[in-house]
């Protein structure tokens, strides 16, 4: 927190492209090992569904980006994601493993992630 008590919100952790990069890859490299199903080469063999977290602009202006915040919205899209291999019965995963990205639509912002299998 700065000298005049600002907290970064998680809006502008999204709206940043070098921080939101880094955070949708620290959430993929995270989501990979809590799956823990090996990678193996060859093309994807089914078109992967996603899974999406809607984060409008109205709740993530008023959230503080803070470790705990991320290491939740990581856990909701990871918990997601791991629902989604066990209920597919999925054993292996495809060189990529998990795909995270966030898109910008309307009044806010989807992080989608999914499963390459």
């Amino acid at each position: 927190m700065s000298q005049l008590g600002f907290m970064p919100s998680q809006l502008q952790l999204f709206n940043n492209s070098a921080l939101r990069e880094r955070y949708l890859e620290e959430i993929r490299r995270k989501a990979i090992t809590s799956l823990g199903l090996p990678i193996v080469p060859g093309e994807l063999t089914t078109k992967p569904e996603p899974v999406i977290i809607i984060l409008p602009d109205s709740v993530t202006r008023g959230k503080a980006d803070d470790q705990q915040t991320r290491d939740s919205l990581a856990n909701d899209l990871i918990k997601g994601l791991e629902d989604y291999a066990s209920s597919h019965s999925i054993t292996e995963l495809r060189e990529e493993g998990v795909m995270v990205e966030a898109q910008r639509i309307g009044l806010g912002w989807h992080l989608v992630g999914s499963v390459r299998y």
